[in-house]
């Protein structure tokens, strides 16, 4: 028997980035959701580009692109504009709906009428007959502002996540304790943090959610996100919670309303410290790259704070751990989401300590498969491992696997897998 348990594949293709006059875009960021539904309307959001993953600044008013942009699909059934007019007033940000009609992976391509080189194509979309148990939802769960050692306030960093970056879901996750002698927050920041996150939320349309880095020299780093706007700062530098028990300690009880996730797995991470309830995932990527072994390609380079007591990926699913991954940006910069040219400036909110410097790698992102984008489903999916990591792209996969017998524990079990890149990555 042939069971069906996902049917997704691998692609993508990054914005353009050719040279072109300065007045006008060089690519277009194009964003649809990632499983649709025949005969659904889904919308498209488009953001224009100057650069590969740099937003065409707003201050500016000659890299504003205004006209007329073609549309193409790879559905030759599916309804759309074929063309669209945007605005000088859009700020290059638009979107339209689409409604496919044919089942497999499709794609939008957005085109300017002018210049035909300057295009851009979205993440693939598996489009099913059926209505899908699960959606493929993308978003970034570590990031800093101003707060503590990054750029930008937190309306710029959430609106950069839903309105630039078209993020599913996105988490604050400033230091809760003065790391390298850099800013963190205090009490007041949480408290902001916690109602900001509450204004941005809007079920079935943008998740924020509120947490904080707990790091440690000796026992590695993790952030803490909460699933509800509520919830207590806990930082290491004080002696209540300066070791993971006693973190687990404090969130124990919440245990599926409230995520640990370990971050630069191998560097600092200790498996010896690992609470299953509260730590089902780790971020195996960020802005920093990968931290599983070192020297690694996708590595910022220093392999100090190494331990034989090994937190990695690797490891720790070699010792029969049960753990799901996820990327992230860990961005610094005020743009979680995306590669920025710059960092977000937010007047009367300085980084504390001095700003981290610009990180070699693009920002990874997670994906989800919930049936819906809320809180409570978004989080039960994260504690049931059902998450993807990324390096930036929003990939699909096709998975088929075959049962034979009842109980895949104790049978034969036969794997089938696609994975189809349109470019190396």
């Amino acid at each position: 028997m042939l069971e069906v348990i996902a049917a997704l594949v691998i692609g993508y293709a990054p914005p353009s980035a050719v040279s072109v006059p300065v007045h006008g875009a060089q690519g277009f960021h194009v964003v649809m959701p990632s499983v649709v539904r025949t005969g659904e309307s889904v919308e498209v959001r488009v953001l224009a580009l100057d650069g590969p993953w740099s937003v065409a600044p707003p201050w500016h008013d000659p890299m504003i692109f205004h006209g007329v942009v073609l549309i193409r699909s790879t559905d030759p059934d599916a309804e759309f504009p074929r063309s669209y007019v945007v605005s000088r007033d859009a700020a290059g940000r638009f979107s339209f709906p689409v409604v496919f009609r044919s089942p497999g992976v499709h794609r939008i391509e957005v085109v300017d009428a002018l210049r035909p080189l300057v295009t851009g194509e979205s993440n693939p979309a598996w489009v099913s007959v059926e209505e899908p148990l699960r959606r493929l939802y993308w978003g970034d769960l570590h990031g800093h502002t101003c707060f503590s050692d990054g750029s930008g306030g937190l309306d710029h960093y959430l609106e950069h996540a839903r309105d630039e970056s078209f993020l599913d879901f996105v988490a604050v996750t400033d230091h809760a304790d003065e790391h390298g002698l850099r800013g963190h927050l205090d009490e007041d920041e949480w408290s902001l943090t916690l109602d900001k996150v509450a204004e941005f939320t809007q079920p079935e349309q943008f998740l924020a959610f509120a947490g904080f880095e707990w790091t440690s020299n000796e026992f590695g780093h993790r952030h803490v996100v909460y699933r509800d706007p509520w919830g207590e700062l806990l930082s290491n530098a004080t002696l209540e919670f300066d070791e993971p028990e006693e973190l687990y300690g404090a969130l124990k009880s919440r245990a599926g309303e409230v995520l640990i996730i370990p971050h630069h797995t191998n560097h600092g991470h200790l498996m010896a410290y690992h609470d299953p309830e509260l730590e089902p995932i780790l971020e195996v990527y960020s802005r920093h790259g990968s931290s599983e072994t070192c020297p690694h390609p996708l590595w910022r380079g220093e392999c100090g704070g190494w331990s034989e007591e090994s937190g990695s990926l690797v490891d720790m699913l070699r010792a029969g751990r049960r753990v799901g991954v996820i990327g992230s940006g860990d961005s610094h910069d005020g743009f979680p989401g995306r590669i920025h040219g710059g960092f977000a400036e937010t007047e009367g909110c300085v980084a504390q300590g001095g700003r981290v410097p610009s990180l070699p790698w693009q920002g990874g992102l997670a994906g989800v498969m919930a049936p819906e984008l809320t809180p409570n489903a978004l989080f039960g999916s994260l504690v049931a491992r059902a998450a993807l990591a990324s390096t930036g792209p929003r990939f699909l996969l096709l998975l088929r696997i075959e049962i034979i017998g009842r109980h895949v524990e104790s049978r034969k079990l036969a794997l089938e897998y696609i994975v189809q890149f349109r470019r190396r990555l």
